[in-house]
């Protein structure tokens, strides 16, 4: 079962506040929600984007649960994949490929596919 990030709960609301008032961004909370660990901070937005995916592109925390291209280069930096920017940009186009997909499918199963896609690419990745 996937952890569901705290974006409104008091946590959250505590830590976006000290970011001066604005939500906090994607790549913090999964910094908040796993503390030095960028492999299972990689994981959790993984996790996160299939829900977002499965539940047809809609869930409460939709405009949170993203992560530009700097972003994600640094997670995969961090992550020690190898080529971080080819693997930042292979999950991206990964997620917004299953995001656009649901325009012309149902949502069923599609969230498990672009899983293992991630999970794939990141393993594919992986310093050995």
């Amino acid at each position: 079962m996937t952890q569901e990030l705290p974006f409104h709960d008091k946590t959250a609301g505590c830590f976006s506040g000290r970011l001066a008032g604005s939500p906090a961004p994607f790549a913090n909370a999964l910094e908040v929600l796993h503390p030095g660990d960028p492999k299972a901070q990689l994981q959790a937005w993984i996790d996160q984007t299939a829900e977002r995916i499965s539940a047809g592109g809609h869930t409460r925390d939709h405009e949170h649960a993203r992560m530009d291209d700097d972003e994600m280069v640094g997670l995969c930096r961090r992550a020690r994949l190898s080529e971080p920017d080819i693997a930042a940009e292979l999950l991206i186009l990964i997620s917004e490929g299953a995001e656009s997909a649901l325009q012309y499918e149902a949502a069923e199963g599609l969230g498990d596919r672009f899983r293992r896609a991630a999970e794939a690419t990141v393993t594919r990745l992986s310093r050995r």
